[in-house]
């Protein structure tokens, strides 16, 4: 198995294991790769999960509950908003995505007192 070395740096009987040690060392390099994108997506997705407060007046658009801010409409989910329907609430939850719209799932309801 040992014989003279080639020019190239590789024994000739020995080709096969050089080709598969840059095989492992590519194959290593990947599932670094791959752990780092993981890494920057798992952050990418906890920014997407931030907590974010609304104001509005709450109302029922069917059988959806939803806040209207202004000129945006925020649909709501995340428990029985029945008590606050026409009540100006602060919200706080977390925004997320679903087929065709993004939705508010709520944690913490509030009214929003008007100060005299």
């Amino acid at each position: 198995m040992l014989s003279q070395i080639d020019e190239g740096g590789c024994r000739e009987e020995q080709e096969k294991d050089c080709g598969s040690m840059v095989l492992v060392i590519f194959a290593g390099s990947l599932l670094a790769m791959t752990d780092v994108t993981a890494a920057f997506a798992d952050q990418a997705r906890s920014k997407a999960k931030a907590s974010i407060i609304r104001m509005g007046i709450l109302s029922q658009v069917d059988t959806q509950y939803v806040i209207k801010s202004g000129r945006t409409t925020y649909r709501i989910t995340g428990q029985d908003f029945s008590f606050w329907l026409g009540k100006k609430v602060k919200v706080t939850g977390t925004m997320t995505r679903t087929e065709k719209r993004r939705v508010l799932e709520v944690t913490k309801i509030e009214e929003v007192k008007k100060n005299r």
